[in-house]
């Protein structure tokens, strides 16, 4: 094997190992747990801003049958809060998270 192919099949594993990374599967089971703990956490695992507005609060429980890409785990939290009556909103790339304004 030549060093050019050599170093392609490298540089080839080196990315899916990546891409794998990157949708990691989590366990995220929450029971009676801060909402505001699980937006944290929500914001680590996505690598991207949660902003809470005044008014969020409150305890949940999101229980899941298994793992989760980091996609699906964002996707039940915001199924969770609209469920609990909040607004969710994308604004330049941070998601925003306030009550319903009535």
């Amino acid at each position: 094997m030549n060093w050019i192919k050599l170093g392609s099949l490298v540089l080839a594993l080196g990315l899916s190992a990546f891409a794998n990374a990157q949708e990691r599967n989590i366990n995220a089971s929450y029971r009676d747990a801060d909402i505001r703990l699980i937006l944290q956490q929500l914001g680590q695992v996505t690598n991207s801003p949660v902003v809470m507005l005044r008014g969020v609060e409150g305890r949940a429980t999101l229980v899941a049958n298994g793992l989760m890409t980091a996609d699906e785990f964002r996707s039940a939290v915001v199924s969770l809060l609209m469920d609990l009556g909040y607004e969710v909103n994308e604004r330049g790339g941070a998601l925003v998270v306030g009550p319903i304004e009535q």
